[in-house]
């Protein structure tokens, strides 16, 4: 490289510590994604072919589209950009993609001068008015904890219709289950998410958190939750029992818990008959018939819903570790489910995630 140091605005590019730094912070990205940036930059304002970017970031190596989009789009992720909106990065569809704004090279990084020292006097001026400044900081610091302390009890107190559904336990004999059971989850979360007036703990947060040994109703009260979801799936051959019950956060009383021992191709009922049963348990707006309709998953084939599933669980895998591998074993998935059951709207929509970065 001619310089170690390539800018384009916030964005700045260290080439000897191999790092990527967005408003003088650095940001974590994958070495495919940095050389990825590294190639764009070094011709800005020029639309390079996919062909190229293939040649030059996957020399020797036979990849499909899928595996520049989805580079692409965790290099947005990383320096914060929009691909509706770009500010680093444009898409020319179906052609390539072009870096946007002006490079600057150098060798050392440009820092602010520092200001000079003002005057003595001038300094004891301000010395005193800072001391001032904190003293009715204080006081109004002291007003406003009185006042705290007067409504803590109310404002502490969770939505009464908030729910976070934790990761399923795979209880599977061979416990090769797991991404069936995070499927599930996944999809129970997406249909409750559907329930208007119902609010959703986010599933990443709550799974890193059940990871670390955090318990289920820890969770729930970080998360400001006022129900927790836990489950488990064991599966053996063609049967499976999906075990679930719905707990209050405050003091761990289960409202309700089911036991569903049915043949595997019963697998989208199940995933129905929970949302409903939940939805129902917390009064929610929804009318119960509309609900059903609602939550049909959109497919009677059960090896397409299988193979959604598990595009479910690699997704959420990627967005947990970063793993781009993850994200492309999903996009299979989700093809496979297209396949056998083309009229599998869910698997499309999320097959074609896959096309926009």
């Amino acid at each position: 490289m001619d310089a170690r140091y390539w800018v384009a605005e916030g964005l700045c590019v260290d080439h000897q510590d191999a790092r990527v730094l967005v408003d003088g912070a650095p940001v974590k990205l994958g070495a495919r994604a940095f050389d990825l940036l590294t190639v764009l930059m070094e011709r800005p304002r020029v639309l390079l072919t996919k062909d190229e970017l293939f040649a030059r970031v996957w020399a020797g190596v036979t990849v499909s589209d899928a595996v520049l989009t989805t580079a692409i789009k965790e290099l947005r992720q990383a320096i914060g950009d929009s691909a509706r909106e770009p500010r680093f990065i444009e898409t020319a569809h179906g052609r390539g993609y072009r870096f946007l704004l002006p490079v600057e090279r150098s060798d050392t990084l440009a820092r602010p001068a520092a200001a000079p020292d003002p005057a003595p006097r001038g300094r004891w001026l301000w010395r005193g008015a800072a001391l001032l400044l904190c003293l009715l900081v204080l006081m109004l610091g002291v007003f406003a904890w009185m006042t705290f302390q007067q409504t803590r009890s109310s404002d502490l107190s969770p939505h009464p219709k908030s729910i976070v559904v934790l990761p399923f336990e795979d209880l599977s004999p061979a416990g090769d289950q797991q991404w069936f059971a995070d499927g599930l989850a996944e999809e129970v979360q997406t249909t409750l998410a559907r329930t208007p007036d119902l609010r959703i703990g986010s599933r990443l947060s709550a799974a890193r958190m059940v990871h670390d040994g955090v318990s289920g109703q820890q969770v729930a009260s970080r998360l400001g939750s006022a129900q927790f979801l836990e489950g488990s799936i064991r599966r053996a051959g063609d049967r499976v029992r999906v075990t679930v019950k719905l707990i209050r956060t405050a003091d761990g009383v289960q409202l309700w818990s089911h036991n569903y021992d049915r043949d595997v191709r019963d697998v989208i009922s199940i995933q129905e008959d929970i949302a409903f049963q939940i939805a129902s348990a917390l009064k929610t707006v929804m009318d119960p018939d509309r609900l059903r309709i609602m939550v049909a998953s959109g497919t009677g084939s059960v090896d397409a819903y299988e193979a959604y599933l598990k595009g479910l669980a690699l997704d959420q895998r990627q967005f947990e570790t970063g793993d781009l591998s993850f994200a492309m074993a999903a996009a299979e998935s989700y093809e496979r489910a297209r396949v056998l059951d083309p009229q599998f709207a869910a698997s499309h929509w999320h097959a074609a995630r896959t096309w926009y970065g």
